[in-house]
């Protein structure tokens, strides 16, 4: 099962994607909302990410939709760690 939080650190947000830390650059929010399932904004865009094992997938099947991109297009990645990295790098 992923986890997937935001926090704060000093003066740096970060998010921590199964204990490891990452720049939340565009992240403004982000909280889970069901079973494999996390919501929140970015650069003033709302996201949804979508995947392993608890959202009933492969524990390498994520999908994540961002409203900057597309309102209903999502973009497979292979990990929650690489839906992060695509929010932050797009």
């Amino acid at each position: 099962m992923a986890t997937i939080t935001m926090k704060n650190e000093g003066i740096f947000d970060r998010i921590v994607v199964n204990g490891r830390k990452f720049n939340a650059d565009r992240f403004e929010q982000i909280e889970k909302t069901g079973n494999g399932k996390w919501q929140g904004k970015a650069s003033g865009y709302n996201f949804t990410i979508i995947g392993g094992k608890e959202s009933g997938g492969a524990k390498n099947e994520w999908f994540v939709n961002w409203e900057i991109n597309g309102g209903n297009d999502f973009t497979k990645c292979k990990s929650a760690i690489e839906a992060i990295n695509w929010i932050n790098k797009m």
